[in-house]
């Protein structure tokens, strides 16, 4: 119950803070906002460390504000070097599809990584709340490599900006010079709403995916024996192939790929709705897992592929945590309302 809620509120907070994380991102810029995203990282991988409920919320808190910006922030300064440089519209497709193969690739190693420092590293005794080693491992591990991470990026990367207040100190939700459209205008554009729909329902469906996986792969309550670095690492494996089917099929519009993976996605989270949740049934429902896996790989290229399109630069790192509100929703009201395994596939 416990984890429930802290897992819930993290969404919250994701949600809550949202919007100015983007305007946050779009006004004082991307890479600063970057940085902002490793040194929360570091700080939660830290605070998960204490056996205290307290600190733990704490550290969902600043988890939420995490969230926020891994998913705004970094393809945000993206798409906006690759305007800056001058780069072909159609080399965003390659990038985009080269860049979550290599953070799949990255996630492959680190789920064997993680496995094997909690296999290698058993917990030494807690000194009063703090426990070091075990399970805490990853966490440790993620800290380090975030804090790695900010060195990087604080040398080798530019700085570039969305919405620029006027000089004449007009409306910060216009470009310098009072061109280009509003904050709201953007917002209200069909396609941009129509990709804010589908973020949210494909998103959310993904991440009470993860809230239920390890339920449904060890429906005795025996999750202790489950592999779950091993399982992980199967996962991004999934997830990579689903980036390099997006690439493979870049001569199709990115709007029919969307559809075939909504549709196989569907089809795969069918399976435990229907199979049921049972020890006979585990091995069906985790290759059915797999088969979604495949389809999150190839959703997150092609869908960062069509909002490079619709959304207006200005305002893009805001714009992409407003897309990110509904699912937060959607996922806190599912989890409150507390429905069984099963019901929360169907």
């Amino acid at each position: 119950e416990q984890i429930a809620q802290l897992f819930v509120l993290g969404f919250v907070c994701s949600s809550a803070l949202g919007c100015f994380a983007g305007a946050f991102a779009d006004r004082f810029g991307r890479k600063r906002s970057v940085l902002l995203f490793c040194s929360f990282g570091v700080l939660t991988g830290t605070l998960k460390q204490f056996a205290c409920f307290p600190l733990l919320v704490f550290s969902r808190l600043f988890d939420g504000a995490h969230a926020s910006l891994l998913y705004t922030a970094f393809e945000s300064w993206l798409v906006s070097e690759h305007v800056r440089h001058g780069f072909p519209g159609a080399l965003l497709n390659h990038s985009f599809a080269l860049t979550f193969s290599i953070s799949y690739l990255t996630a492959i190693v680190c789920g064997f990584v993680a496995q094997l420092g909690v296999d290698l590293f058993p917990a030494l005794p807690p000194v009063g709340y703090l426990h070091v080693g075990g399970w805490g491992v990853p966490f440790e591990l993620s800290a380090l490599m975030q804090a790695v991470g900010f060195v990087y990026i604080a040398r080798s990367w530019g700085e570039n900006y969305g919405a620029q207040p006027d000089a004449s100190g007009g409306s910060p939700g216009r470009s310098p010079g009072g061109g280009g459209p509003t904050l709201v205008e953007s917002l209200l554009r069909a396609k941009v709403l129509l990709c804010c729909a589908l973020v949210s329902l494909f998103e959310s469906s993904m991440f009470i995916f993860v809230f239920g996986w390890t339920p449904a792969l060890s429906p005795n309550s025996n999750h202790a024996s489950l592999p779950a670095g091993v399982i992980f690492a199967v996962y991004m494996m999934a997830c990579m192939s689903g980036a390099s089917i997006f690439r493979l099929c870049s001569a199709y519009s990115t709007t029919a790929i969307l559809l075939c993976i909504f549709s196989v996605g569907a089809a795969a989270m069918a399976v435990p709705a229907f199979v049921g949740i049972t020890e006979e049934a585990k091995h069906v429902n985790f290759l059915a897992f797999v088969v979604f896996e495949v389809c999150v790989g190839a959703y997150f290229p092609a869908v960062a592929t069509l909002k490079s399109k619709f959304v207006d630069d200005r305002h893009r790192a805001t714009v992409y945590n407003v897309f990110r509100t509904p699912m937060n929703l959607i996922v806190v009201f599912v989890l409150l309302t507390g429905p069984s395994i099963a019901w929360t596939f169907q």
